[in-house]
């Protein structure tokens, strides 16, 4: 398997190691069995830990995809700009 710097190497892409994040999405159960194993990341010479939510395009994202936290950011929001 090549690494991510590697991968994007080859398509002359550039990574940013203090904004990369990184998120298994899977069920209840399937998570359980990830945290037993080895689930990090390097991107360059940072070792990236998954994370139980992560943004992306302004999008919020939890690892079982149930959008709970993007739906209570938007409500807030609209609360407080109504």
């Amino acid at each position: 398997m090549l690494s991510s710097g590697v991968h994007c190497a080859r398509r002359q892409l550039q990574l940013n190691e203090d904004k990369s994040e990184l998120i298994w999405f899977a069920s209840r159960c399937m998570l359980k069995k990830l945290t037993a194993k080895v689930t990090t990341m390097t991107v360059g010479s940072a070792i990236i830990k998954p994370a139980e939510i992560v943004r992306n395009l302004g999008v919020i994202l939890d690892s079982q995809l149930t959008m709970q936290a993007h739906i209570t950011k938007l409500a807030l929001s609209c609360f407080f700009r109504g």
